[in-house]
């Protein structure tokens, strides 16, 4: 009798160890999961506002193109067309990118023809306005918005690498409901902005000048 008694006892307690290990476990995933949730929601949080950042610096280097040309881009001109494109950009995804690339390169095209001479003599020099000269093929003659628009493209690019990192962890945990990763932002584009980036990195550790906001 007694031993039939211990071993209740021994089957209980057993019991109890492996309820209390399974209630620990749980919480700690559940936990660990929140955790998860927290680090995705914020890096979402700043993706968007990195965004939103973003989008205004493309609206002024629209703005600025269009104050580029010799006279007011007509209403539903090519230029302008292309323009009002690249402000409704939402920027979620690497062909977006590549989109509004295509687009610069295109206005500075529509641009260098702008700044002709209208002289009768053929043989004329070019005339090209202060406002055309730009550094790359895609900037805008605002070198300092060109700056802040590189910076902002790498810092969104690491941002959505992250975010798809913290996705792919907790995915890696929640087998039964994945949640769906973001676009990865990657352009052929984005080899001149690590170009640019770099090279703007070197300048400013060679001769160290205030950074733009």
């Amino acid at each position: 009798m007694d031993a039939i008694q211990t071993l209740l006892s021994y089957v209980a307690y057993i019991s109890f160890l492996g309820t209390s290990m399974f209630f620990v476990f749980k919480v700690l995933r559940d936990r660990r999961r929140m955790i998860g949730l927290k680090q995705i929601s914020a890096t979402q949080a700043r993706l968007a506002m990195l965004r939103i950042n973003f989008k205004a610096k493309i609206k002024k280097k629209a703005l600025q193109f269009r104050a580029s040309f010799r006279k007011t881009i007509p209403k539903g001109e090519v230029a302008d067309i292309a323009l009002e494109e690249m402000v409704e950009l939402k920027f979620e995804t690497g062909e977006d990118f590549q989109r509004y690339f295509d687009i610069c390169k295109k206005i500075n095209i529509f641009l260098k023809a702008d700044a002709l001479p209208v002289a009768a003599d053929p043989h004329a020099p070019p005339i090209v306005a202060e406002s055309t000269q730009v550094f790359e093929d895609f900037m805008s003659s605002d070198f300092k918005n060109e700056l802040a628009i590189i910076r902002l493209i790498k810092v969104m690019t690491e941002a959505s690498a992250d975010l798809n990192r913290r996705i792919e962890s907790y995915n890696n945990m929640h087998l039964a409901q994945p949640m769906p990763k973001v676009d990865s932002l990657y352009f052929v584009s984005l080899m001149d902005v690590n170009r640019v980036f770099d090279d703007e990195g070197s300048d400013s550790a060679a001769s160290p000048v205030a950074k733009v906001a």
